[in-house]
């Protein structure tokens, strides 16, 4: 996929209030730009769109792998946050758990990131997932202090999500493919009221 696409409105989004309160439900239009190469080539705004969050995608594959391979004077991807913030579109990086991306995410000047949660949901025993639940604190609380805007996902499920959600500094949980999947037994609505309520409790 090379080109920007906007989501249905949804309401799995999850985000917490600017003061630190409870998470309120986000039905706010986005889009997912991807590329190649893990870095991405092309992008097409849309006027709906509130924010795009831009991930690398392999020619095969068939969800993320991992957080964009960010490199100090990419002007491709540059060019790419600057045409979205032209068009009045919020801008996010889904970038791994680490201080030197989220160093180099803020120098591009974008206003949020989205971390990636892959290696804690897919850790094989919970000593990796500890580790993993580490990491993504730190990389949380690291990039909070910088002024980021800190959104986090990738294989959060109903069994997964709680330790994520009690970080206080993420304040949007990006979760698609459980819920929806989960809404072809219970309907969408219940699957979106059961998210909701675990990410309540958690904090």
């Amino acid at each position: 996929m090379k080109r920007a696409r906007p989501t249905s409105p949804t309401p799995c989004k999850q985000r917490r209030r600017p003061s630190g309160g409870a998470p309120t439900v986000s039905r706010c239009t986005c889009a997912r730009t991807g590329a190649t190469s893990r870095t991405p080539t092309s992008s097409r705004s849309h006027a709906a769109s509130f924010q795009a969050t831009l991930v690398p995608e392999k020619r095969r594959e068939i969800t993320t792998e991992g957080g964009l391979a960010l490199r100090r004077g990419d002007r491709r991807l540059a060019a790419a946050i600057g045409g979205l913030q032209d068009a009045g579109i919020r801008v996010s990086l889904f970038i791994d758990p680490t201080r030197k991306a989220i160093d180099q995410a803020r120098a591009l000047g974008v206003p949020a990131i989205e971390i990636h949660t892959g290696n804690y949901a897919n850790a094989s025993n919970e000593l990796r997932r500890t580790k993993a639940l580490k990491q993504l604190r730190q990389a949380a609380s690291y990039a909070k202090g910088l002024g980021l805007a800190v959104h986090a996902g990738h294989g959060l499920t109903y069994q997964n999500v709680q330790p994520v959600a009690a970080i206080p500094e993420i304040e949007e949980l990006n979760i698609g493919h459980s819920i929806v999947s989960n809404a072809v037994f219970w309907g969408l609505e219940e699957a979106v009221r059961r998210m909701k309520t675990l990410i309540l409790v958690s904090q």
